[in-house]
């Protein structure tokens, strides 16, 4: 169930981007539209089969798919999330008609940085931060306690342990 959910989620926010992608001006030559178009359905598709092939064992190198699979559903989210910004400040299209283009490519071209950015950030190496705090009445047995705090880590599947 909770797979049907994400694919309805993603196959919906891509929808979105993709309608939003189509509406500019740079995709009115129906050859850009048909490649954005079919690169689109390709992407999903990619997707889709390494979410299945991953999880059904049917495939043990689909690791690959997966990895741009994720980093595909990070990407339209980015590009879901800044879009979906500049619709709801423009109204839809109803306010700032003239400018309504030029935002939206400019919402496109900040969610691909973003993405960049994103996936820059993933692949470094963690940030660890040492913090000592003093607690008054803390008992002298438990002077020098260490408590580590792990946060937002994309381990597993993709990267390995």
């Amino acid at each position: 169930m909770f797979r049907f959910v994400l694919i309805s989620i993603i196959t919906l926010m891509q929808v979105y981007v993709f309608w939003r992608l189509l509406a500019l001006p740079w995709f009115a030559a129906p050859a850009r539209r048909k490649a954005a178009l079919a690169f689109g359905v390709l992407m999903w598709l990619l997707f889709f089969y390494a979410r299945a092939f991953k999880h059904s064992g049917l495939a043990p190198s689909a690791w690959l798919l997966e990895l741009i699979g994720m980093d595909w559903l990070g990407f339209v989210f980015l590009c879901f999330t800044w879009l979906l910004a500049v619709d709801l400040l423009t109204g839809f299209g109803c306010f700032f008609r003239r400018q309504v283009p030029r935002l939206r490519a400019a919402a496109l071209w900040v969610g691909i940085g973003c993405s960049f950015f994103a996936v820059w950030q993933g692949m470094r190496a963690p940030a660890v931060n040492d913090y000592q705090v003093e607690l008054a009445g803390l008992p002298p047995a438990l002077d020098g306690t260490v408590i580590a705090g792990l946060s937002d880590l994309h381990l597993g599947s993709l990267l390995g342990a």
